[in-house]
């Protein structure tokens, strides 16, 4: 390796070699201590000092100091031709590890609150050793959307199927099961039967926000079987959802994968 690649990666070629290291490469370069000194920020007494307890560590004289400019003694070439050698394979090591982190993407991944315990920490981890930098946003399908159109999110999960995204891949993820989710006390109740008798059970159907992929997926459900379900509650969240049901408040038709991010609630689905 050339003296000029030492010089021009001095920081870089620390992580390998010993400051002495160094001087004493800079100063075989230069044959001049006070130049050597210069591009250190040290005087030339204390790059002297360096190299004759540099010399007292290999135990044989580096330099031959009898004339002027200086010289390597023959024992001083061998080490300086050991130390380039090594020092490029380093440099280069470095600067090829330096390039494959380049290389690796930043990405931005938005998900919808039931996939964000589950499914989400799975792919942080698998991802995080193939990135540069992982960015994870939890919102609603519809903001999901906007996010990705708009250039701020690289990839969404989302359960909002009926999306149309012209220029973008889709790509299913798995399918899953809906359920009927009540408060507690209706376990057994003959209400869960039938349509008819949830809508006169004596507590309102909470809507997921029209916005949210539960949202639109219910909705299409009530159409398919034209129901019409009176709601005094729409809200957005999954664990506020859950929460209003375990205190009685209402109903909902909601997701397995929501129901597994929530085990802990004491619900009984319907």
């Amino acid at each position: 390796m050339g003296a000029k690649n030492m010089t021009q990666s001095v920081s870089t070629s620390e992580l390998f070699l010993s400051r002495q290291a160094l001087i004493f490469l800079k100063a075989a370069e230069t044959r001049n201590l006070s130049v050597t000194g210069q591009f250190f920020g040290l005087t030339q007494s204390a790059v002297s000092r360096a190299m004759i307890d540099w010399e007292k560590q290999w135990g044989c004289s580096l330099f031959d100091r009898t004339s002027r400019p200086i010289s390597l003694t023959a024992e001083g070439k061998v080490l300086q031709q050991e130390l380039n050698k090594q020092l490029e394979e380093f440099l280069n090591l470095a600067e090829e590890i330096k390039q494959k982190n380049r290389l690796k993407p930043i990405l931005r991944i938005g998900c919808v609150e039931s996939m964000s315990v589950d499914l989400l920490p799975q792919l942080i981890i698998r991802l995080k050793s193939k990135t540069k930098r992982l960015t994870t946003v939890i919102a609603t399908s519809n903001s999901l959307y906007r996010q990705l159109r708009e250039g701020q999110l690289d990839i969404i999960i989302s359960s909002d199927p009926s999306a149309e995204l012209s220029g973008l891949k889709q790509v299913l993820i798995f399918q899953e099961g809906s359920l009927i989710v009540l408060p507690k006390r209706f376990e057994g109740d003959p209400c869960c039967e039938s349509w008819q008798g949830l809508q006169f059970c004596g507590i309102p159907f909470i809507k997921y926000h029209h916005a949210t992929g539960g949202g639109k997926l219910n909705d299409v459900f009530f159409r398919s079987l034209g129901i019409s379900l009176t709601n005094q509650l729409e809200v957005d969240s999954n664990s506020t959802m859950l929460s209003l049901i375990a205190e009685g408040v209402g109903w909902t038709i909601s997701r397995v994968s929501t129901i597994l991010q929530n085990k802990a609630r004491c619900l009984i689905p319907c």
